[in-house]
């Protein structure tokens, strides 16, 4: 019998939790709720700006601080602002697709959806997203700008790569920094799609910026267009330098422009146009040539 005791029990046990579990059920029957599940596990994927959605399918890479911050002080959050650099109330929207002038990459043709903007104010997501890769240097970085300059003892460019694209090969996109040089000559590349490492297969476009003028031009790519000279900036110009990047028949089609305000942002645009075979890479941004702030990115989606 002592031997049969710790059976007998186990099984009184096992009713007891069937017992419990069919009152249980009975009890939901009774009072006509849906029946009893488990949770399922919280996604433990890594989140790095803590929205609730996991970095390899987030639209929008951007911290609390990025999230909640006004810098043109017209009451709406930055996400939920298309246009953050300006009030839009009254504002010029020539292709009337919701999008002021100054923050929309074709201010002139509708079809673009604004999806994010950061201004690299959080420090922890600045450094979990971007970092420089082997032989390049990072930007230094505070008060929500970047800063940037090459750095002639060691022979190293600043540069700054996602860890993951952050757009899709499925579909047209925009990438756009605003970017501001503290002088001339300035060179300055947004990598629409770049490696691991440098190599000759990095894609960007390349802003140069002179007392003769502003250009720019696709690298890594077959040149389709380039557009003339544009007129010399002043010295305190603001560039936006966009990428467009959509798939062609094969590879990928790259769009470059760029548009900057002597008076008024994006007075002037120029633009480039090239193709590039492969896999889409990265983005990020470096300089080459020059001390310079990149103090905004936005993203895009364009029908």
């Amino acid at each position: 019998m002592g031997r049969d005791s710790p059976p007998m029990r186990y099984h009184g046990v096992m009713r007891a939790a069937v017992v419990l579990l069919t009152a249980m059920a009975g009890c939901n029957a009774i009072y006509g709720i849906e029946q009893t599940q488990l949770l399922p596990d919280a996604d433990t994927r890594p989140d790095i700006d803590h929205d609730m959605i996991p970095d390899e399918v987030d639209p929008c890479i951007a911290g609390p601080i990025d999230r909640a911050d006004d810098t043109d002080n017209d009451m709406v959050t930055a996400d939920q602002d298309p246009c953050p650099m300006g009030d839009m109330a009254g504002k010029a929207d020539r292709d009337g697709d919701g999008l002021y002038d100054d923050c929309d990459p074709h201010p002139a043709s509708a079809g673009d959806r604004w999806r994010c903007t950061t201004r690299f104010l959080d420090e922890d997501v600045t450094v979990a997203l971007w970092d420089a890769r082997a032989g390049e240097h990072t930007f230094a970085s505070g008060g929500g700008r970047l800063i940037g300059f090459p750095d002639p003892d060691v022979g190293t460019m600043p540069s700054m790569v996602s860890f993951r694209p952050l757009i899709a090969d499925t579909g047209t996109s925009v990438i756009a920094v605003r970017t501001s040089p503290f002088n001339v000559p300035y060179t300055f590349r947004l990598w629409a799609s770049a490696g691991d490492s440098p190599s000759s297969a990095d894609v960007a476009c390349e802003l140069i910026a002179s007392d003769a003028g502003v250009a720019i031009r696709t690298l890594g790519t077959t040149v389709l267009a380039t557009s003339p000279l544009g007129t010399g900036p002043s010295k305190s110009a603001d560039f936006v330098v966009v990428a467009e990047l959509s798939p062609g028949a094969t590879g990928m089609n790259l769009v470059c422009i760029v548009g900057y305000r002597n008076a008024s942002l994006m007075e002037e645009q120029v633009m480039a146009q090239g193709h590039f075979d492969g896999t889409l890479g990265r983005q990020g941004f470096a300089v080459v040539d020059g001390l310079a702030l990149v103090s905004m990115l936005f993203m895009y989606d364009r029908d």
